[in-house]
């Protein structure tokens, strides 16, 4: 927990927010395991591809 509470105000993480805040958390995790794992290839469709499903997980 203490990883991720500098990046939020104080104050900012209590019941009603949290469940945001960990959305936003696994979101960023999962996008470097998908990063490391090279699931999408390093070209400009594969990039292309990525950023998609970046903008996708962003919506949630």
């Amino acid at each position: 927990m203490e990883e991720f509470l500098p990046e939020y105000a104080p104050g900012s993480v209590n019941k009603d927010t949290v469940d945001g805040i960990l959305k936003d958390e696994v979101g960023k995790v999962f996008k470097e395991v998908l990063e490391d794992a090279g699931v999408y290839k390093c070209t400009a469709q594969g990039r292309e591809a990525f950023m998609r499903f970046v903008e996708s997980v962003n919506r949630i």
